[in-house]
């Protein structure tokens, strides 16, 4: 299964053997030969080579029914269970389609929950959030167990992101054009699935980058052999498609979940499994691929996807198996317990072979994920498929006493991680930088692949303009384009909140949304609208935003607003320009201005602002050093007792209307009890004011009079009758004690 590739093309592995002091046919040790072709063998129980039987040779099944035709022979299906899936996703939702956490913006940008601030020191500098963290003697794997495995042109390789798989370096010596137009093909069955004649459910990507560890080296033995394969684009995760798990940094299988001797000897706790004949293990461990069935014997390759049990052995176990003495007496280990792991049975029969190389070991764990619970917040009993391993060499295939040696993958995560992540933050080589072609606001994350980025959003309940730009081949040119306008990019609650000036929830802080409705109708022009429930409660801050590219949009408040009925005009709302008028102050705004007054009764200065060109007209008398209004309360107690016109005072022009009442005039110079007094604005305009209660408060009464600048006070003649009496009575300010 897992001999060391060559560059032989035509069938993309070549076999190692030790040399002189070999024993045996080909071996997976590192030390380059050719395998030539033979009828398998390998050591049994004393030591001497045997032949497996010849019935062990090239069979296939029917997926459907679990059968190899008419042969009485027929092999069960494989040793995984189909149905499991990785929980290192990243939300709580119980459901394997949940987002994959190394495949979210957060995760790959170290931003949120994984960012630098939030990594615990007593982890090695790591994120605080950790993720939950054929085959001889095998069988048929049953339909969609592996879900993660492809075959990879004479090895195998792992999903560990969705566009991101795992294989042996020895597997990736092979010059990258070779894979130019071929395809990496997730959740197939069969090495050749177009054979069986029926649809197939796999998903397959080009792969674009083949990255080995920068450490790799076969001098002595095969140390870091891991390699990283980029796809040309993403797969979907679905019930037939799912990554598997890493684990965490150096997190890796202890000495304590091997079987000690007396364990082996107490089958009660640890019976045998009468489906497989073997010993139940304190870790089920399976290993998978499409290499020999029998150590050298081409014929033996199968068609379909082949799964076998292998047990976890102790480091020491391995270490005494590949430790060889050279003609000089020194020493050579084979094995490094740091790099690698060690995985078989002892009595031989059960391995991986060529062929297999680059392919998965995985290993059913409980999930570490606190996430996952129950309706009851008890946690919920998941077992994740763990990559521990990746098929990388030993010595011949299923030989007694030379256990599969394995790329120990906790050794290699966060190499992996931080390969994934740099590529992420970078742009698809075929087009320029998507940053140079773009304008992307601060909170648009971007995530490249091979083929093109996508965009999303800091905050999970907004979405971006633009979500996935794609890098275009250009006929006759080495350099793509995108398949998207240069334009900005940005987040928004709602797609109908852009322009090309960005988002205006983005651009604007709108408190209101929930009141109003923002609709960009055209690539400069949003319409504000209230929503139906809110109609008689508020009014947008300004029914229509304009977008002016390369400045903005022109609204020069902070906030957009479902502001207090009648108070907006065409300059804006009153209460963001001025927003020194509190709750208590009465405002009545139209088209082009506001006129101003008080709960209190108060007159107040100025007592309307208009809107003229869409710029407000501040009186200068009134203005103060910021640009707004200081606002004045006219008491009754500041007004005057009389004010002219043309020398003429307007008592002495209304001398003949006012006519108190008996009453009036009985408590009048008690308490507050007073003649009218008048008040005028700007333009001459004079009203009489009663006192209303005592504090200042005052009520107009009887009709406006003009100065004008040549007739003096009109109207010359009014029949009118000024009088408190009604106001005094009403607030009963006769009660002189009271008051």
């Amino acid at each position: 299964m897992k001999l060391l590739p060559s560059l032989a093309v035509s069938y993309a592995y070549a076999g190692r053997d030790l040399g002189a002091n070999t024993q045996g046919g080909a071996s997976r040790l590192p030390t380059p030969a050719h395998v030539s072709s033979s009828s398998m063998e390998y050591l049994g129980d004393s030591g001497a080579k045997q032949s497996l039987p010849d019935d062990v040779d090239k069979q296939t099944w029917n997926q459907n029914e679990g059968v190899v035709g008419e042969d009485s022979n027929t092999r069960e299906k494989g040793n995984l269970q189909p149905g499991y899936w990785c929980d290192q996703r990243e939300h709580t939702k119980q459901d394997a389609m949940d987002p994959f956490t190394v495949d979210s913006p957060d995760w790959l940008l170290e931003k949120g929950a994984y960012s630098p601030l939030s990594r615990s020191r007593g982890n090695g500098g790591r994120p605080s959030v950790q993720l939950s963290e054929k085959i001889i003697g095998g069988q048929n794997a049953q339909e969609h167990a592996w879900r993660w495995i492809a075959y990879f042109y004479g090895c195998g390789a792992t999903l560990v992101a969705k566009n991101w798989a795992v294989t042996a370096a020895h597997c990736c010596t092979i010059p990258a054009w070779y894979f130019k137009d071929k395809e990496l093909c997730f959740g197939r069955d069969y090495k050749n699935p177009e054979s069986i004649g029926k649809p197939s459910l796999q998903q397959c990507a080009g792969i674009s980058q083949i990255l080995q560890h920068p450490e790799y080296n076969r001098t002595v033995t095969v140390m870091n052999d891991i390699c990283l394969l980029k796809l040309s684009r993403d797969v979907l995760y679905n019930d037939h498609v799912q990554p598997a798990c890493l684990p965490n940094q150096f997190d890796s299988l202890q000495n304590d979940l091997v079987l000690s001797e007396a364990e082996k000897e107490d089958t009660e706790t640890f019976p045998i499994n009468p489906d497989t004949g073997l010993q139940t293990q304190k870790i089920d461990c399976f290993v998978a691929g499409w290499g020999y069935r029998q150590e050298n014997k081409w014929t033996s390759l199968p068609d379909i996807l082949q799964d076998a049990q292998v047990f976890l052995q102790y480091n020491e176990t391995c270490e005494a198996a590949y430790t060889d003495v050279d003609s000089s007496g020194n020493t050579i280990n084979y094995y490094d317990s740091n790099a690698m792991s060690c995985f078989g049975h002892e009595e031989g029969g059960i391995d991986a072979c060529q062929g297999d190389s680059g392919g998965p070991l995985i290993c059913l764990e409980p999930s570490t994920n606190a996430k996952w619970v129950d309706d009851n917040g008890n946690p919920i009993v998941h077992m994740n498929p763990v990559l521990r391993g990746v098929v990388s060499w030993g010595e011949g295939c299923g030989r007694q006493g030379k256990p599969g040696v394995y790329a120990r993958v906790s050794t290699f995560v966060d190499w992996i991680h931080d390969t994934i992540r740099t590529h992420a933050r970078g742009s698809p080589a075929a087009c320029i930088d998507v940053r140079s072609n773009y304008r992307i606001e601060n909170d648009v994350s971007v995530i490249c692949g091979d083929d093109g980025c996508d965009f999303s959003c800091a905050d999970k309940s907004h979405t971006p303009n633009v979500e996935r730009v794609n890098c275009q081949k250009v006929t006759g040119s080495s350099r793509g384009k995108y398949d998207v306008p240069p334009q900005l990019i940005g987040c928004a609650s709602d797609p109908n909140h852009f322009t090309k000036c960005g988002s205006v929830t983005a651009s604007i802080n709108v408190p209101d949304l929930d009141k109003m409705k923002i609709n960009c109708m055209t690539a400069t022009k949003c319409k504000v609208t209230v929503r139906e429930a809110y109609k008689k409660t508020c009014e947008p801050s300004v029914s229509q935003l304009k977008c002016v590219p390369n400045k903005g949009y022109d609204y020069p408040y902070d906030e957009l607003r479902c502001e207090r009925p009648k108070t907006t005009t065409k300059c804006g709302p009153v209460l963001q320009k001025f927003p020194n008028l509190t709750d208590d102050f009465i405002i009545n705004c139209m088209t082009s201005k506001c006129k101003f007054a008080h709960k209190s009764g108060f007159a107040v200065k100025p007592a309307e602002v208009r809107c003229k060109a869409n710029k407000w007209v501040i009186p200068p008398s009134n203005r103060n050093n910021n640009g707004g209004i200081d606002f004045q309360l006219v008491t009754f107690d500041s007004l005057p007792e009389d004010t002219f016109c043309k020398g003429f005072s307007l008592n002495e022009h209304t001398e003949g209307n006012y006519r108190p009442h008996a009453k009036e005039v009985q408590f009048m110079g008690q308490g507050i009890i007073s003649r009218p007094r008048p008040s005028c604005d700007a333009k001459g305009v004079c009203s009489y004011y009663c006192p209303s209660d005592y504090n200042g408060g005052m009520t107009k009464i009887g009709r406006p009079f003009k100065c004008h600048k040549s007739k003096g006070w009109l109207p010359i003649v009014w029949a009118g009758k000024l009088s408190c009496h009604d106001v005094f009575n009403k607030n009963k300010l006769y009660d002189v004690e009271s008051g």
